[in-house]
């Protein structure tokens, strides 16, 4: 008997043991995932430090590095000279008098082999006529507007191609819209090792618990951008100043005497798709439908979560649910980066902008949007598109391009009609009955 309890008791402590051993293997996984996935994280916002192919800027926010050579962001081998512009367009092969590109992500050819952008494709389109990508990651109309007062008078364009639209519209803190304040704030930020140290342990959760102490005991502020309700968040420009920041670059173009070309771009209809079927049936009045399609972007948790947070928690007031509405705006964590957080207002909002101006100012609007969705599957995420969809856009802007470099009786690119009033981008600026 004695030998069957301590048998009992020998198996009990083996199994207890084992549970143990376990228990301490799941908690080891779990936290290395933890640790691994904040890794991921910290890496993809240390891509965008000043040590990697950007560097900070007091008047552009941010510009690409003069020199740097390697991979960019995407993954793809980047050369840049010494003004920051692409070596493909450098000034050893530049002519005299190139066609500007302003433009975000896509006009610079994220995602797509050096060369691949529409920008350079047209080069091999139209004989004789050379490109200058000043396209760059993130940039918005504001940035664009400062780039063209940058070069215009060094480079005397023969054309200028202007696209904006998705990084105007993404989310940021009030205060923390596009601007000479805060891009100086955060030039002055990128210059402080401190701030370099928050960013190398953010990851641990003794740094971070450490954090939460000093932030209660009021040490530290306790402003917590990650969990920000949603509709508390601004648009980097808002509609009325990406108005103003077009208007100023017809002005700009319009003095030089230089063509002007707009380029319309929309979201990845694959991805938008719900959230414009959404805003329908809420418009119909169908709001059960409605919340029930704007749950996808937000289960998905993509480029379109806020936006359909936004509009669900509409839908929901619209129903008298008070309660549920401000539940959904706090709902979820706001991504916070260098570049804006999501989208918080839809695109056509501000390509009905461009539209506009086009039409007031006589500008050539090339509508590349539609010819993409004809092949929605030329995306490779919320916006950007693959080789194919950049040469489908090439062909279509060439036409553009040849028509509007085509010489006037004096030797110059015919000047196009429209207004010529403007005295600068603000003057002359039509209110947008659409700004909120």
């Amino acid at each position: 008997m004695s030998h069957m309890r301590i048998g009992a008791k020998t198996f009990i402590q083996v199994v207890g043991s084992f549970a143990l051993v376990l228990c301490a293997v799941e908690m080891l996984a779990r936290v290395g995932s933890t640790f691994v996935s904040d890794l991921e994280q910290l890496r993809s916002q240390k891509s965008y430090e000043p040590t990697a192919w950007f560097r900070y800027s007091p008047v552009m926010g941010w510009e690409n590095r003069p020199g740097f050579k390697g991979k960019s962001d995407d993954q793809i081998d980047r050369e840049f000279d010494a003004q920051g512009v692409l070596k493909l367009n450098s000034n050893e092969e530049r002519a005299s008098h190139p066609v500007l590109f302003l433009g975000d992500s896509n006009t610079f050819g994220y995602g797509v082999p050096t060369g691949n952008g529409f920008p350079e494709v047209i080069e091999r389109l139209l004989p004789g006529v050379k490109t200058m990508n000043l396209g760059v990651v993130g940039y918005t109309s504001y940035q664009g507007r400062k780039t063209l007062e940058k070069y215009l008078a060094q480079i005397h364009p023969a054309a200028v191609v202007a696209s904006f639209n998705f990084n105007d519209r993404r989310g940021v803190a009030a205060g923390e819209e596009d601007g000479p304040v805060h891009f100086q704030k955060v030039y002055d930020s990128s210059r402080n090792p401190i701030r370099s140290l928050n960013g190398d342990f953010g990851f641990l959760y003794f740094y971070r618990g450490l954090g939460a102490i000093m932030q209660r005991v009021k040490l530290l502020s306790a402003k917590d951008l990650h969990h920000e309700p949603v509709d508390k968040l601004r648009p980097r420009v808002d509609e009325l100043h990406y108005r103003e920041n077009l208007t100023a670059i017809i002005s700009l173009t319009r003095r030089a005497g230089v063509p002007l070309v707009f380029v319309l771009l929309r979201d990845n209809p694959l991805q938008s798709g719900y959230l414009k079927h959404g805003i329908e049936r809420q418009a119909n009045g169908d709001y059960e439908a409605a919340i029930e399609d704007f749950g996808v972007p937000i289960l998905a948790n993509g480029m379109h979560a806020d936006l359909a947070r936004m509009y669900q928690a509409r839908a929901y007031r619209a129903m008298g649910n008070n309660k549920e509405s401000a539940a959904v705006l706090r709902e979820g964590e706001r991504v916070v980066w260098m570049l804006g957080g999501r989208p918080i207002r839809p695109d056509w909002e501000y390509n009905n902008i461009m539209q506009e101006l086009a039409r007031e100012y006589n500008i050539d609007l090339v509508d590349a949007a539609s010819l993409l969705e004809k092949d929605p599957y030329v995306y490779i995420d919320f916006c950007h598109f693959d080789s194919a969809g950049h040469r489908k856009v090439a062909e279509l802007l060439a036409t553009h391009l040849a028509e509007a470099l085509k010489p006037a009786p004096g030797g110059m690119p015919a000047k196009r009609g429209g207004r010529d009033d403007l005295a600068d981008g603000r003057s002359t600026m039509p209110r947008n009955p659409g700004a909120k």
